[in-house]
């Protein structure tokens, strides 16, 4: 199974080291933080493949292997223009190149790394500057149930 809090935890603490910039989920219920931020969205939490999962079938339990993948939308906030598009630039480079391990070591792969491309949006009589980019990335998912095991079996008669 995937477990999305340990995505949300590696995303949101590698890229707040990266960048020293808060990050933080979007379209949850609360306050915006102040400029600038960093906000994402799974705006696909699966992708499945076509194909059915591998099966482990090795001990007891047997393990249904599949790598899903997801869809991340990432958004730079900032006062100005310049810094929102220096901290999407930045955020584009940890997915592609500075983060690889720590994504690798949580079993996440950075599959494509799309263009960053303005977001801003008039809010009345004011610009909300943001520059912002899509992440596809595969996901290790593994599903284990237990096997049905004998535990006795009982015999009549001799067999040869």
């Amino acid at each position: 199974m995937v477990d999305l809090d340990q995505i949300r935890a590696v995303i949101a603490d590698g890229l707040e080291s990266h960048l020293n910039v808060l990050v933080i989920e979007a379209n949850e219920s609360s306050l915006i933080p102040p400029y600038p931020f960093l906000a994402f969205n799974f705006t696909t939490a699966a992708i499945y493949p076509d194909y059915y999962p591998v099966v482990d079938m090795s001990g007891i339990d047997m393990g249904y292997i599949e790598q899903p993948e997801m869809l991340i939308s990432m958004n730079s906030y900032a006062d100005t223009r310049q810094g929102s598009i220096d901290n999407a630039m930045r955020a584009h480079d940890w997915f592609r190149v500075s983060g690889y391990e720590s994504l690798n070591n949580a079993g996440l792969v950075a599959v494509d790394v799309g263009d960053i491309r303005n977001r801003d949006i008039q809010i009345g009589d004011e610009w909300e500057r943001r520059n912002g980019f899509d992440v596809r990335i595969r996901v290790l998912s593994i599903v284990s149930t237990s096997k049905e095991t004998i535990e006795q079996i009982e015999t009549k008669g001799v067999f040869k």
